[in-house]
């Protein structure tokens, strides 16, 4: 996979990317490129595709045929117009303007047309972000990269779930309960939320402006002041003020980022980049048989990053007779290594 940053023509050299569901692009995506302005990818350019990696893989497999994976005569796939066609795009997207192409979808084990094969013949298809493109599967689904029970977590790189957990929803309910990390990266739409119910009549636009002077906010001593000023300048009623004033101080407060003297897109960058570290570490882990080499740096070792072999580790794993299990890993955030600023001394300090 290639540096993903281009200097040449706005139009062309893109990156597309095709994800499950709209957790993926309305919270975690707009998250991560909100926290790491670096990276060139347009939000525009995120697709949901609103079902899982069986329906895309029976997609692809009636547009192309049923030996579309066959090594020894490729095809290849045209994500672009697949994406078009099911959106109803006109005109369809041109594969020709995205240099790469990343897809992100759960392992959905429990799935009625999950089988082994299916996912094998898609991971090895999609592996290259330059060719037709590169797929993130997440273990067992996005919520993994919440899976965080503390900053740090030690017991991350062993954490494990069994195959067990059919419905996504006994899943994100586990990770709701015991994450550390779910209030920080719920607080930015939860703030938006707040200022629309305390103070209903005011416009759109002015609520999104106070959010975002409060997430510049990094002074704990002087946080109940600025919000007083912030809202004072706004369109926001002096009957509303104080009960928002004090509602926006005790959720900003109780988050405990501000102790830091920190503002809220620092401390989701730090986040972030613990969550991502972590992941590329376990993912080298388990591709190497839990095997941990302190020599390697954590470059070399993403670098070294087989998708294909994490597969087959969590296959194995979750194919025992007994009490299948699988890692918990979210593949989809470490494509952040592909970007020089990845590796800069600020960002591997977690």
């Amino acid at each position: 996979m290639n540096e993903l940053h281009s200097n040449t023509h706005l139009n062309r050299n893109q990156t597309l990317i095709l994800v499950e569901g709209k957790h993926e692009k309305g919270v975690l995506l707009t998250m991560l490129l909100r926290a790491f302005p670096e990276i060139p990818i347009r939000l525009e350019n995120v697709h949901i595709y609103s079902t899982d990696i069986y329906d895309l893989y029976h997609a692809i497999e009636k547009e192309y045929g049923v030996e579309w994976y066959d090594e020894d005569d490729r095809i290849d796939v045209n994500l672009p117009l697949l994406i078009s066609r099911r959106e109803g795009l006109s005109p369809p997207l041109d594969n020709r303007v995205f240099t790469n192409v990343l897809l992100m979808f759960d392992f959905e084990h429990h799935d009625n047309n999950y089988s082994d094969d299916k996912v094998k013949r898609l991971q090895h298809h999609f592996s290259n972000a330059t060719e037709d493109g590169i797929l993130y599967i997440n273990y067992p689904m996005i919520e993994a990269y919440q899976h965080m029970e503390r900053i740090p977590d030690p017991d991350y790189l062993a954490r494990m779930i069994s195959i067990s957990y059919g419905k996504g929803s006994d899943y994100k309910n586990l990770v709701k309960r015991n994450s550390a990390i779910c209030g920080l990266l719920g607080y930015y739409e939860k703030s938006y939320k707040r200022i629309k119910e305390r103070a209903s009549q005011l416009p759109d636009s002015e609520a999104y402006s106070i959010r975002e002077a409060l997430m510049r906010l990094s002074d704990q001593k002087t946080l109940y002041s600025d919000i007083e000023t912030i809202l004072c300048e706004s369109k926001v009623s002096k009957n509303e003020r104080r009960t928002l004033t004090h509602t926006l101080y005790q959720e900003a407060l109780e988050l405990g980022y501000l102790a830091e003297g920190v503002n809220f897109w620092q401390k989701v960058r730090y986040t972030f980049s613990y969550i991502i570290n972590q992941n590329i570490e376990k993912a080298w882990k388990i591709q190497q048989g839990m095997e941990y080499d302190t020599k390697k740096d954590r470059k070399t070792k993403f670098y070294e990053l087989d998708w294909n072999a994490v597969l087959e580790k969590q296959l194995e794993e979750a194919g025992r007779a007994e009490g299948g299990m699988m890692w918990v890993l979210c593949t989809s955030i470490v494509f952040l290594g592909e970007y020089k600023f990845y590796w800069s001394e600020e960002m591997q300090k977690t």
